[in-house]
């Protein structure tokens, strides 16, 4: 083993248990009898240095690995030259303070401070690699970088602790662009990741379910690759909070052209589709347990649906399509629990269609189904939050008809009970500018059967 290697990973058993604080000084005292050069720099390029088993030659993957220079020659041609350090024990422990108060939104919170500062860098300095310029050639770093540019790293507002971000993101960017220094990000961020999971219950203890659908494996590995709680250990549902929150999903149905005699009364059907929907979310069913729950749903009756032509359909009847927004009391973070409540409501709107509306026509098209919103947008190329956050405003704003589920608990209705951190992300704009009429009239609803019945 080399003397470097050999010095490199002594250090690094010192930094993980905290026996002493590398030299932070930016430059080096050639003039004493014995200089000790750090083993690792970063130049003003960003480029990384590594001290070689030689003294005061340093070796980079820019050059031929027989090739080095010397401190003074960095100094000079590529200053001002930073040393590569760790962490003092106050940014650290504040960054992990600040990742145990994210609790399940830890590594979507820090996926996206990462982010932002690797955008930070390259505004600096034209460099976003310089986020990982400690150590660049690591697997670790490999997979920081790819974390940074993937959907992870982009998540709602829902799934950032904003208080958590404020502390995390201004210590990681003095740790990479504006301090004297330079801290190890991907490898040293292992080591915070670890202890918080193994307080927390393992992969499940620092994820939400949004960041476990969205993380690759190679994530997962890094994430967890320092940890003693098993990566798959999942938490009792029972054992979860209980939360207000909310999830998107499409509804297509085949509705009838012609308004129904003895339904509609003077309704459109549009109304009624809107009506029926919103009356389906008052008591969903979870069908693998029998499980019982109430709910809200909004309901946004869309015009006529993207590529449907009136010649797909038999004779007298038309697609019908929905965004429909599903509030509940439920454990979110249970894993995939809002794929299953988005599995629940549309079970429960397909049976409330088949049992008012007249038999569906044998035709291979007509039936009812749904799908997650994030699955519909993503269908229409809305990958980016942005694009995101833009199809379901205009998906709101385009709607014909807007109707909600009549007598929901109160505590689901968004214009009273926002949720301060929702597991989605979305926003349920209800309000009238849309020029929609709520209409949750009785005859919107089959006679002997008005209101919502539980």
């Amino acid at each position: 083993m080399s003397k470097n290697r050999a010095r490199d990973r002594a250090a690094r058993r010192q930094m993980q248990g905290g026996a002493r604080r590398a030299r932070a000084a930016r430059t080096v005292d050639t003039t004493a009898d014995r200089t000790e050069y750090p083993p690792r720099l970063v130049d003003g390029r960003g480029e990384s240095w590594y001290l070689t088993s030689r003294p005061n030659a340093y070796g980079t993957r820019a050059l031929d690995y027989t090739e080095t220079r010397t401190y003074e020659e960095i100094d000079a041609e590529h200053g001002p030259v930073r040393h590569v350090d760790i962490a003092t024990e106050d940014d650290r422990a504040r960054f992990t303070a600040a990742l145990r108060q994210a609790g399940h939104r830890a590594l979507g919170t820090l996926a996206v401070a990462l982010r932002m500062t690797a955008e930070a860098a390259e505004r600096a300095t034209g460099r976003p690699g310089d986020l990982v310029a400690g150590r660049p050639g690591s697997w670790e770093s490999a997979t920081v970088m790819s974390l940074t540019r993937s959907e992870a790293a982009h998540a709602p507002a829902g799934q950032v602790d904003e208080d958590a971000l404020k502390v995390l993101l201004p210590v990681l960017e003095r740790w990479v662009v504006t301090g004297p220094t330079v801290v190890e990000v991907a490898e040293s961020l292992t080591y915070d990741l670890a202890a918080l999971a193994d307080e927390s219950g393992g992969w499940h203890g620092i994820t939400d379910a949004w960041m476990r659908r969205h993380a690759s494996e190679s994530v997962r590995s890094w994430a967890m690759s320092r940890c003693s709680a098993p990566d798959d250990a999942v938490p009792e549902p029972e054992a979860l909070p209980h939360t207000v929150d909310r999830v998107a999903l499409v509804f297509g149905a085949t509705l009838p052209v012609r308004p129904v005699e003895g339904l509609t009364a003077g309704s459109t059907v549009d109304e009624l589709f809107a009506a029926l929907v919103a009356r389906a979310a008052y008591r969903l069913e979870r069908a693998e347990t029998g499980e019982r729950y109430p709910a809200r749903a909004d309901v946004w009756v869309q015009p006529k649906p993207q590529f449907a032509t009136p010649e797909d359909w038999p004779e007298g009847w038309r697609r019908g399509e929905a965004l429909v927004m599903v509030t509940a009391r439920r454990p979110w973070e249970a894993p995939e629990e809002d794929t299953a409540v988005v599995a629940d409501m549309v079970r429960a709107a397909a049976e409330q269609l088949h049992e008012v509306l007249p038999p569906l026509p044998g035709h291979e098209l007509a039936g009812h189904a749904g799908i997650p919103f994030e699955m519909h947008a993503a269908l229409n190329g809305a990958i980016a939050p942005a694009s995101f956050d833009r199809l379901l405003a205009e998906m709101q704003e385009r709607a014909v008809h807007y109707g909600h589920t009549v007598m929901a608990e109160t505590e689901f209705d968004p214009r009273q009970n926002l949720p301060s951190a929702s597991s989605t992300g979305y926003v349920v704009d209800t309000a009238p500018s849309h020029g929609l009429v709520e209409v949750d009239h009785p005859q919107a609803n089959p006679p002997g059967r008005g209101g919502v019945e539980d």
